[in-house]
């Protein structure tokens, strides 16, 4: 639409008043121009043709916009590829966290078991080793009151 305005701004400048003047007569009752009105015709003219030089100008940024959406829309679905991948792994790693956690819970509670087993084993062990002192100490004087009964019976079945 330009490059039409541009045209016919270019062949009104190209003609000469020789052509005008060839060219249809002008009626007598038509009113001739002046050089002001002509001046006014001609910047509305070229406010027209820049208007539409600004029009085209945003016409093909508008065009280029869906190429533009386009390459946005496949950095769009590059990201969510990327980020289900990450969301799969992050569920993994969760699944792998919870297993641990669970391992360590359980490993946790046999540690406890057996540190309990473990200490009602040294009590076990603590009260037999005072058992068996203890019966080593009654063992220990029963032998010596038996060698002195001994001594004793032994005296009195010689006396008599």
């Amino acid at each position: 639409m330009a490059k039409i305005i541009t045209d016919l701004l270019n062949k009104r400048r190209n003609r000469t008043s020789a052509d005008s003047e060839d060219s249809i007569s002008s009626p007598e009752h038509k009113k001739t121009r002046t050089t002001k009105q002509l001046s006014e015709e001609e910047d509305e003219i070229w406010t027209a043709l820049n208007m539409s030089e600004t029009v085209a100008r945003k016409l093909e940024e508008i065009l280029k916009k869906p190429q533009k959406l386009d390459v946005i829309e496949a950095s769009v679905k590059n990201i969510e590829v990327k980020l289900k991948n990450l969301e799969e792994r992050t569920d993994v790693l969760e699944k792998d966290i919870k297993d641990l956690k669970d391992g360590a819970d359980f490993t946790s509670t046999q540690v406890d078991k057996q540190t309990t087993e473990l200490t009602n084993a040294k009590a076990k062990i603590a009260k037999l080793t005072k058992t068996v002192n203890e019966n080593k100490k009654v063992e220990k004087r029963w032998k010596q009151n038996s060698c002195t009964w001994r001594l004793t019976l032994e005296e009195r079945t010689l006396s008599l």
